[in-house]
């Protein structure tokens, strides 16, 4: 992770690297050029505040920039997970802190009031 707790860009591309091997993919690689500079460009945009508001973040911007042919999702999830696990932090099941996380990763939007993230 870099120094601002953040993955970097070339962790989140071995990160997709390994989906792509674990999931067979058919649909590999990038679906932007210089994916490099734009998943930098991703992470800078990331504002301040507590890890699971970052980690958040890190999960919608991930998801919504779409760099990848295939599994998106799935990098997006394995990365926010590992970012979670370096402090020893869990996604939160239930409570405030789900609600919080959930608004800032649906940008402000509530989506649905009763849900649980598993892993």
């Amino acid at each position: 992770m870099t120094d601002d707790d953040l993955p970097s860009a070339e962790e989140i591309l071995a990160t997709h690297e390994e989906i792509e091997e674990d999931y067979d993919m058919k649909y590999r690689g990038t679906a932007v050029a210089a994916p490099r500079l734009k998943l930098r460009r991703l992470l800078d945009d990331i504002e301040d505040g507590d890890r699971y508001h970052r980690g958040a973040q890190l999960l919608r911007n991930l998801l919504t920039a779409h760099f990848f042919e295939d599994g998106n999702k799935r990098t997006s999830w394995a990365t926010t997970l590992r970012y979670f696990e370096q402090y020893d932090e869990t996604p939160a099941e239930t409570g405030d802190i789900l609600s919080a996380v959930s608004l800032c990763a649906t940008g402000g939007r509530i989506v649905h009031k009763n849900f649980s993230l598993t892993v």
